[in-house]
């Protein structure tokens, strides 16, 4: 069907997004032109009822706030309206929440019997990629040093046949390669390891931290990571396939203040997964890291108020990662799909990155 002859139904069906619309009923005067530029798409939200202009052009949608009144704007005003703010750059719109769209159709990826171990993988990012790998038709272990947690986490899933937990500290080398063989014991294989276990220490400044509060951040988050590689990637060689994804942060990139131990550790991460990306790099097994901004996870949430209100206020987006965002593009990246890449960085910090 050409683009011009579509209608309301066609166009909500292909480009609109279920947070876009609260019903149809609320979508006033389609004004469609032969270019296909929807120039007017109105919905009311709230008591406020603002005017809302949804402009497509191919292969991109935007929205431009472009009135705010009780009752509809007349056409010529409205196009006028949109017109004007379509070029003022200056105008932001509130992009709404990931809860928004949680009953819409997730991606699969193809992670059909897939074995991933997912460190730190009670709670937080950890749980929500795990939880992603289990829809995709994955198998996961969970490592976690919280047995308690791990133990309620597990029972939780639901899913014995495809779920392992196992209690290990990743700073301790023995019990990484237990947890190795335990787990090549259980599913036969190791396709994916998700590095994501930290800690985040506390917040000081550098010539006030405590020592052994250092040592403990890079012990769990860099040294655990190494270990976990260590004892993983011979069984990925033997294989010659794997995936690798390591959980590096923003502040490993930027630096956080008061946050040197984190910081350091997360750019350490960043460094092995480069290297061990160039190692591995003449077999099918791939190496990536992400570095997300600040997420809703229990660990970022016990950090100072003061801090956490700084670095969130260095999100251009304005808010906290999701864990499902953050899983999302995990998942891709220890699919067979990405079978490129490697030794590279994914951003997940909301356009806080600067490179």
């Amino acid at each position: 069907m050409p683009v011009h002859e579509w209608g309301r139904d066609e166009y909500l069906r292909r480009f609109a997004h279920p947070f876009w619309f609260q019903s149809f009923d609320a979508v006033m005067g389609m004004d469609w032109h032969s270019s296909g530029i929807a120039t007017s798409a109105l919905r009311l939200i709230g008591e406020e009822k603002r005017a809302i202009a949804c402009v497509w052009r191919p292969q991109r949608l935007r929205t431009r706030e472009v009135a705010a009144a009780n009752d509809r704007p007349d056409r010529r005003d409205l196009k006028k309206n949109t017109k004007r703010h379509s070029l003022a750059a200056s105008i932001s719109v509130n992009r709404p929440r990931p809860s928004a769209w949680e009953a819409h159709p997730m991606n699969e990826y193809d992670l059909k019997e897939r074995v991933a171990i997912v460190t730190g993988g009670a709670q937080g990012i950890g749980l929500a990629t795990a939880n992603r790998i289990l829809a995709c038709g994955g198998r996961v272990s969970l490592w976690d040093r919280d047995c308690a947690l791990l133990d309620k986490t597990v029972a939780g899933l639901g899913k014995r046949d495809r779920v392992q937990g196992l209690a290990v500290d990743i700073a301790d080398l023995a019990a990484v390669e237990g947890a190795t063989k335990a787990t090549m014991a259980h599913f036969g294989k190791i396709d994916i390891l998700i590095n994501n276990a930290a800690i985040v220490g506390p917040n000081a400044p550098t010539w006030e931290y405590p020592p052994q509060a250092f040592r403990d951040v890079v012990n769990v988050g860099l040294i655990g990571t190494f270990y976990c590689c260590r004892a993983v990637v011979p069984h990925m060689i033997a294989a010659n396939y794997g995936r690798i994804v390591n959980l590096a942060s923003i502040a490993g990139k930027e630096g956080n203040p008061k946050a040197p131990a984190y910081s350091a550790m997360k750019a350490g991460v960043i460094g092995l997964t480069k290297s061990l990306g160039k190692e591995l790099a003449t077999y099918n097994i791939g190496v990536n890291c992400v570095t997300p901004a600040v997420a809703k996870t229990t660990l970022a949430m016990s950090q100072a108020p003061d801090f956490l209100a700084m670095i969130v206020s260095k999100i251009p987006r304005g808010r906290m990662l999701e864990l499902e965002e953050a899983a999302a593009m995990i998942c891709w990246l220890a699919s067979a799909e990405n079978s490129f890449t490697t030794g590279a960085v994914f951003d997940l910090s909301g356009g806080r990155a600067t490179y």
